[in-house]
């Protein structure tokens, strides 16, 4: 995970730093699920409470119980409304997470320079597109370029317009 001698890679430590808030954001998804759990477990008590009492009240008691019943309810609710927001939330910050995942992955993919598919693509590429011709009967072609006597042309014209030939190589073979 650590490239150039011991160093994290940038992309290494978005793909950390990701991963530790997903596992933060669902941490505190499940410990506001736990609360509301608890608080639904309260609600039904109290209501049960409540219903026991009103079985037994008479005129004034009555109104006082339902007014019980409704104060309890609306604080319910309330935290019902609480509850959604925070998990809408967490909903919109794990797509968030979601998306940086998937832009640093198809960075680890993607060689800087040209933009192509990188080694490590190409591997992956290798061994699926390999499997299903294996599983379709189907032959498998692979094509492998080498730019001639690069490193003399790198030495003479330096390396930025290596670089730009690279990128060209490149272009043309994507186009």
């Amino acid at each position: 995970a650590f490239e150039d001698g011991g160093e994290m890679s940038s992309r290494d430590a978005a793909l950390q730093d990701a991963g530790a808030r997903l596992e933060q954001t669902v941490d505190a998804v499940l410990g506001k699920l736990r609360d509301a759990g608890a608080d639904t477990a309260r609600y039904g008590a109290d209501l049960s409470g409540l219903g026991g009492k009103l079985k037994a009240a008479t005129g004034e008691q009555v109104h006082h119980v339902v007014a019980g019943l409704l104060d309890r309810t609306r604080e319910m609710t309330e935290r019902n409304r609480a509850v959604e927001r925070s998990l809408a939330a967490s909903n919109a910050e794990i797509a968030d997470l979601r998306d940086r995942i998937a832009i640093v992955s198809n960075e680890a993919l993607t060689d800087a320079l040209t933009g192509l598919r990188n080694r490590k693509a190409f591997d992956e590429a290798l061994v699926a597109n390999s499997v299903q011709a294996a599983g379709d009967g189907e032959p498998l072609a692979l094509l492998m370029l080498d730019i001639d006597r690069f490193k003399k042309f790198n030495d003479r014209y330096g390396h930025l317009l290596g670089d730009e030939v690279i990128r060209l190589v490149g272009t043309c073979l994507t186009d």
